[in-house]
């Protein structure tokens, strides 16, 4: 229902605030590709929200995510 999908939307909000730090602390200046930042992420063991190792496109799409919820 609603109530649910406030709770997923929020949730996935929360964590893209939380990897936004992350991110920042990984590549302060920008200049890092968005494969490079996949594979710094897995590197460091950080999971993606379904728990695997990143990609490219779930970078672009996190990206992505906060700057629209900024």
């Amino acid at each position: 229902g609603a109530a649910s999908g406030a709770a997923r939307r929020k949730k996935a909000a929360d964590y893209a605030a939380e990897m936004a730090l992350i991110i920042a602390e990984l590549d302060p200046d920008g200049s890092m590709t968005l494969g490079q930042l996949a594979e710094a992420l897995t590197a460091r063991k950080v999971l993606t929200m379904r728990g695997g190792p990143w990609s490219a496109v779930q970078v672009h799409r996190l990206k992505a995510r906060v700057e629209w919820t900024a």
